[in-house]
């Protein structure tokens, strides 16, 4: 523990002593000594010197967050020795294996950081402890960034004027970029204001200074938003097929006087700019030939600036609704003499329906039948038309109907779109003489157009539009679809039944078109059968472009 070593009974003679140094140490005199050994005394104080190596270490820090920095380069050097290494993750160095004496410690210098401590230290090394603490502390420089924004757009305002002050004064001044950014870099911590330069003709949208705190990291979306213009508007929207020009939209402060008026163009889209601030309300005036739209708009500029859904909507006033309108429905079950007849003839529309039995013996029924002139009233749900969906049609008969007896149940019924009045010439026609039958029945006619359709189109345009859509059965099917919804298949003549009788029963259909169409279709039965029978005719709604008689003749 002293050091000492000895060696003992040797004989006289030369030797030579050899240390081995351990790691960590260094010799400081010879590691070998030639000595001779004679006979007289023992050999004292051959010594050997050594210095113990040492070590110096630090960290690099933040001088914000007390944080280390990795990866930061550190020298070390003197008039014999020189090394340099990097910072761990802890931002920790540590030079080792050095011998006492005087050294300086270096640290490299890196953009976006500034020294709040020495950047270089001189230090001595003693002789019997490591040196340590020899810390680096750097501030790292922060930014501050945002947009100049356009209020109502919202794109970025290139070549605005931004200004950084602190309690010192101004710090810095740039532009916006062309996407609107602007950024100061290099910063300190501590309290700053930014403030925008307002330009001739521009309003802020909020404050044109903005103070903040710049703590220990960058901070961003300090924005600005100014508008040069505050604009307020809407559109007219009228049926599919008019117009939207020449309504006039009313503007009034809020004392209630009128300040501007503005009449709606050929797209119907109106706006009006630079409305002093203050509280407006905003109507629609009254035009001869459609109803008003009775909403009243409350606005305030420059809170509702930019709004463009101050809509007003328009219909040319509906007629009012002279139509004609027939409903039997009834269940009867006895025993006796029977005799019914329903009759419908209606020009305008194109139908001649009738429906008549007479008989004698047992007899039950169940029996709607519905008409009107508009289809929109009648909606049923067919197996046979449109998918089974509910559908739009001007006649509906449905009966259930059984009858026994020894006079036979003699009838008929007849279903027909009349071609001189504006139907497809189609018609549908049943016989019978039995003596017992059971019945399920449906008979349908439909042959008028939505009387209120979908998508705002009027009635008045309706004929119109189908003419332009031709043969396009998307369109077509769209204009006729009312308001609802519900799909109106004319032109429609049908007829469904399920029969088990024992007598005659049977049809006649036929389709005729004069000099060009001619269907029919004829079935009689006598005797005890089953039938199961659709018959329908369905023609475009669309007519044929035939030229008129005498076209071109002035007389």
């Amino acid at each position: 523990s002293t050091g000492y070593y000895e060696f003992c009974d040797l004989l006289p003679g030369d030797y030579t002593l050899t240390e081995l140094s351990p790691d960590g140490y260094i010799s400081t005199t010879p590691v070998s000594l030639n000595v001779n050994f004679d006979c007289s005394e023992n050999l004292t104080n051959q010594n050997f010197t050594n210095q113990k190596l040492l070590c110096i270490s630090g960290f690099k820090k933040d001088a914000c967050t007390g944080e280390g920095i990795e990866g930061w380069l550190i020298t070390i050097n003197n008039s014999t020795y020189i090394n340099s290494l990097r910072t761990g993750p802890d931002g920790y160095y540590r030079f080792c294996d050095l011998l006492p004496g005087d050294y300086t410690l270096a640290e490299e210098t890196k953009d976006g950081y500034i020294s709040t401590s020495s950047v270089s230290l001189n230090v001595t090394l003693g002789c019997s402890e490591n040196l340590t603490n020899q810390n680096f502390t750097n501030q790292k420089l922060l930014c501050i960034s945002g947009f100049k924004l356009h209020t109502f757009k919202k794109m970025g305002l290139a070549d605005w004027t931004i200004t950084l002050n602190n309690s010192s004064g101004t710090v810095a001044t740039t532009q916006t970029d062309s996407e609107g950014r602007y950024e100061f870099c290099k910063l300190y911590p501590g309290t700053y204001t930014v403030c925008e330069t307002l330009k001739e003709g521009w309003k802020p949208f909020g404050d044109v200074c903005r103070k903040l705190s710049l703590n220990c990291s960058d901070v961003s979306s300090i924005n600005f938003s100014n508008m040069d213009h505050c604009c307020i508007g809407g559109k007219k929207i009228v049926p599919q097929g008019r117009s939207p020009e020449g309504f006039v939209i009313e503007i009034k402060d809020e004392n209630g006087t009128m300040v501007a008026s503005i009449t709606t163009p050929e797209d119907g889209n109106w706006s009006i700019c630079d409305l002093p601030e203050g509280s407006y309300t905003i109507n629609e005036l009254s035009r001869e030939g459609w109803e008003t739209d009775p909403r009243v708009y409350e606005i305030k500029i420059f809170d509702d600036c930019g709004r463009s859904d101050l809509n007003f909507y328009n219909k040319p006033p509906m007629n009012p609704l002279q139509f004609e309108q027939f409903c039997e429905a009834h269940k009867i079950s006895g025993t006796g003499a029977i005799e019914i007849g329903i009759s419908a003839i209606d020009k305008k529309i194109a139908l001649d329906y009738s429906n008549i039995m007479a008989g004698k013996g047992d007899f039950e029924l169940d029996q709607e039948t519905a008409y009107s002139q508009v289809a929109d009233k009648i909606k049923r749900e067919i197996p046979s038309v449109n998918g089974s969906e509910e559908v739009a049609l001007n006649l509906y008969q449905t009966n259930r109907m059984t009858y026994a007896g020894d006079i036979p149940l003699v009838g008929g019924k007849l279903i027909k779109s009349n071609e001189m009045y504006g139907g497809v010439g189609a018609n549908i026609e049943e016989r019978f003489a039995v003596n017992e039958i059971e019945q399920e029945q449906t008979a349908f006619f439909s042959s008028t157009t939505p009387y209120v359709p979908a998508n705002n189109v009027s009635s008045e345009d309706l004929p119109r539009l189908l003419k332009n859509a031709g043969r396009d059965i998307e369109a077509v099917e769209s204009l006729m679809t009312d308001k609802d919804g519900v799909y109106n298949p004319a032109h429609l003549v049908g007829l469904e039944t399920k029969n088990v009788f024992k007598g005659t029963w049977g049809t006649d259909a036929s389709w005729h078109k004069i000099f060009y169409k001619d269907i029919r279709a004829s079935e009689m039965f006598s005797g005890q059968f089953e039938v199961d029978k659709l018959i329908k005719f369905h023609e475009h709604p669309v007519p044929v472009q035939d030229s008129s008689p005498c076209s071109g003749i002035d007389c």
